[in-house]
Order: structure tokens, then sequence, then C-alpha cells
């Protein structure tokens, strides 16, 4: 049994790409704007959950961008690690995105189990309830954004 990883290989699988996958338009266009949230959250620093979510919950006219910056920015601290975004455009899918794509579809579909699930697999204790909110957003935000040809 070798222990030492292979050159070439992840240490962690949950960096390693998952095989690329034809994603509904929709799915699509949702997880490029997570990717380029989170190219801008890398200048701009993480965010407090509630804090975020205060502010959001405060702007009735909120927008798909500001929901997905502020996912992108309290990812890591509801996830308790860092996750794996990879650029607008790339064909790959990590395990990370093809969890919040999941759960923004059960929020759509309102699939209250598989929601609750996909947020008690992941998301710290504290955080769910906010995650639940931005995820919910996200999901209605891009849905109507859809919906107008956006």
């Amino acid at each position: 049994m070798d222990l030492v990883p292979q050159v070439g290989q992840p240490r962690d699988q949950r960096h390693a790409p998952r095989p690329s996958i034809a994603l509904a338009p929709g799915a699509a266009a949702r997880l490029n704007e997570i990717r380029s949230a989170a190219m801008r959250a890398r200048s701009g620093g993480r965010a407090d959950m509630f804090e975020a979510c205060a502010m959001l919950s405060r702007d009735r006219s909120r927008s798909l961008r500001a929901v997905s910056d502020g996912i992108a920015r309290c990812l890591p601290q509801a996830l308790g690690s860092t996750p794996v975004l990879y650029r607008a455009g790339c064909a790959d899918l990590s395990f990370d995105e093809a969890w919040l794509l999941r759960l923004a579809a059960a929020a759509e579909r309102e699939d209250a189990d598989s929601f609750s699930f996909l947020l008690r697999s992941r998301v710290v204790p504290m955080h769910r309830r906010n995650m639940g909110f931005l995820a919910a957003e996200l999901a209605r935000l891009s849905s109507a954004a859809a919906d107008h040809g956006v």
C-alpha cells in the first residue's frame, strides 16, 4: 500500500475536478455568477454571515449580483473551510460548486427535505439559517432573471 501521493494526484479528493458535465442553461448561468462573485470576493475579503444577511434582508430590491457576492464572501464561514470554486466558464465542476447548485435547485423546486439535508450535510449549525436564506434568494433571483431573459 503506497501512502505517498503520486505526482499529479490530488491529496484531497475535494479538490479533484469532477468530469465535465452538461448543465442546464439556468444552472450554468447561476454557476458562472457564483464563480464571478468568488473572483470579486478574493479582492474584497470575507464578510460576516449575519452582517451580510442583515444587509440583504433590509434591501428589498436586492440583485442577483449582491446575493452571489454575499454567498461567495460568506461561504468559507458557513462551511468551516475554504470552498473550491473555479473561474467562470471553466468546464470542470468542483464538489463545492455541485453542492451549491443542488442547494439552489432544491430551493427553486421547493423541495424542503432535500434543501434541509444539503444544508445539514455541509453547513456549520450556527450558519444554516442564513445560508438557507442566501441560497433561496439565489434560486429566486436567478430563476426570475432566466424568466425575463436577463
